[in-house]
């Protein structure tokens, strides 16, 4: 299977230096390749390496992945590469080289150097974004899930669970959380009522809005269990966030 996923590589990356076998596995020895692409989805247009480190368990475990681009920095690499292996996990036991490929093309312009002259004003501003999710079947997973990503993308806020109530405060660049609720979206997070891995399909941004200069940033992630509305209340209230929660988060204790 992985010698005819190969030929479909190659044939599709026929230029010159364009796909290389670095190494060929024979059954105990890893497959090492390396892929470099034109990323036209962006603006000039860019060239992106990638390597991927194939275990003879492959496809039924994830390669190990590097990814290079001369305009992206360490720290967003890092954030571009967190963001493929988890995409990877939906792609468990299937030919999945070209599907990663592809993922990278239409998503890296995301994770590239933002012009400072341009947007240094835009990148600093705090954003805070209230999101409602429907349910967790997997709790545990969802929610280690949650906090690795929250690190990933420098966010702080709070998860909130108040019965059958579910609620992401968040707060940071306000592309940061866009990438993140992206994330969010496209990676299998949770399990379906049959137990198989599934995306977060049923969230909604209930709210999002900038935050005044003079307003201070919580300054971590935490996982809340309230007991009451009352307790929910003084999470937002601690961030000085309580017209939020007047506007926002009342009308869904009205409806329970």
């Amino acid at each position: 299977m992985l010698a005819e996923e190969l030929d479909a590589i190659n044939a599709i990356y026929s230029n010159d230096d364009e796909f290389e076998v670095l190494c060929k596995g024979d059954g105990v020895l890893d497959t090492v390749l390396k892929i470099q692409v034109a990323c036209s989805d962006v603006s000039p247009p860019i060239h992106i390496t990638a390597m991927f480190t194939l275990s003879p368990a492959y496809p039924s475990v994830s390669p190990e992945i590097l990814v290079y681009c001369e305009r992206m920095t360490r720290e967003q690499a890092e954030l571009l590469k967190a963001a493929v292996l988890d995409y990877t996990q939906s792609l468990i036991g299937q030919p999945m080289i070209m599907d990663i490929v592809q993922w990278i093309e239409h998503n890296i312009g995301r994770y590239l150097v933002i012009d400072k002259g341009n947007s240094a004003d835009h990148r600093s501003s705090t954003t805070t974004s209230l999101l409602h999710i429907d349910h967790m079947r997997a709790k545990g997973r969802y929610i280690k899930t949650i906090q690795k990503w929250t690190a990933d993308f420098r966010l702080s806020g709070r998860l909130i669970f108040n019965g059958s109530l579910i609620f992401l405060l968040l707060q940071g660049n306000r592309e940061d959380i866009k990438d993140f609720t992206v994330r969010l979206k496209t990676v299998k997070i949770d399990v379906d009522s049959k137990g198989r891995s599934c995306k977060e399909r049923m969230m909604k941004v209930v709210a999002e809005e900038e935050l005044d200069d003079s307003h201070e940033r919580m300054s971590d992630f935490q996982v809340i269990e309230a007991s009451s509305m009352g307790d929910v209340h003084n999470i937002f209230a601690a961030a000085s966030l309580e017209s939020l929660f007047e506007q926002h988060m009342l009308p869904f204790y009205k409806k329970s």
